[in-house]
């Protein structure tokens, strides 16, 4: 399921989607997104209690200076049985140029509320 929210909170959007475990390198990039959550950048994703595979982004668009960049995370949770995909895009971040500083706390929070709302178990000991 996929949410979109808009800049005051409220929810605008629901689409339902199936999920399949079954595409090219799907080990590769849980076993990949997961060292970039504990060794990497998208540290400040991580979300206690679950196993979490996620990847962070920044880019610069041409013209446009260079402060003022996309950040991103992008990943799925929990790793072990993916429930959610969540994909976090900032459009010119303010305080931080960064998708590991600027977009992985919202990414967490989002991940948060949904294993909280939709009672997913924990996958790993805290």
């Amino acid at each position: 399921m996929s949410i979109i929210v808009d800049r005051t909170h409220q929810v605008r959007a629901h689409h339902h989607a199936t999920i399949s475990n079954r595409f090219v390198g799907y080990g590769y990039l849980q076993r990949r997104s997961q060292d970039t959550l504990t060794k990497g950048l998208a540290q400040p994703a991580q979300v206690p209690g679950y196993t979490v595979a996620a990847k962070t982004g920044t880019a610069t668009t041409q013209g446009v200076p260079a402060d003022q960049t996309e950040a991103s995370v992008a990943g799925f949770i929990p790793a072990s049985n993916p429930q959610f995909v969540i994909l976090v895009k900032i459009d010119r971040p303010q305080a931080t140029i960064y998708g590991g500083t600027a977009a992985a706390p919202l990414w967490k929070a989002i991940a948060q509320q949904l294993m909280w709302y939709y009672h997913v178990p924990p996958d790993k000991q805290a």
